[in-house]
C-alpha cells in the first residue's frame, strides 16, 4: 500500500509542478492512465478491507462438536420448522430436542458471539 501512495504522490507532484506542459501529449497520457490505474487499485483495496472489517471471516467453533453433530457457520434454519434438533452454541452450552428450531437464531451477526449456534444434530422423532 505505501508503494501505491507514493506513487500517487509522485504522479501529482509530477503533474502540480507543471511538468505536464513539457510533456508530450502521449507521455501525459501515459501519466494519467498510471494515475487513474493507482486510485482504482487503491480504492479496490479500500473496499476489500471495508468488506473485511464488516463481514470478517468465519471462525471455527471454539468448542469442539461431538460425533454426529454437523457444523453450522450460520444462514437460514437447515431444518423443517417441526423437526427435532439439538444444537450447540459457541459458548460450549448444549440445547436438546427443541421441536421448534425455526423459532431460533440460525444466522450470525457481525462479530462471534456466544450464542451463535455452531453445530447441531437432528434428534429422532
Amino acid at each position: 500500500m505505501r508503494d501505491l501512495i507514493e506513487r500517487l504522490t509522485e504522479d501529482v507532484e509530477m503533474l502540480k509542478d507543471g511538468y505536464q506542459e513539457n510533456l508530450t501529449i502521449a507521455w501525459h497520457s501515459t501519466v494519467m492512465r498510471h494515475a487513474a490505474k493507482d486510485i482504482q487499485e487503491a480504492l479496490q483495496r479500500l473496499v476489500e478491507s471495508q468488506a473485511m472489517s464488516v463481514h470478517p471471516q468465519v471462525q471455527k467453533p471454539a468448542v469442539a462438536l461431538p460425533d454426529g453433530w454437523i457444523e453450522w457457520i450460520g444462514g437460514e434454519c437447515p431444518v423443517g420448522r417441526q423437526d427435532t434438533v439439538s444444537f450447540l452454541r459457541r459458548s460450549g452450552e448444549m440445547v436438546e430436542s427443541i421441536d421448534c428450531a425455526d423459532d431460533f437464531n440460525w444466522g450470525r451477526y457481525d462479530r462471534d458471539m456466544d450464542t451463535d449456534i455452531i453445530g447441531y444434530r437432528i434428534d429422532p422423532a
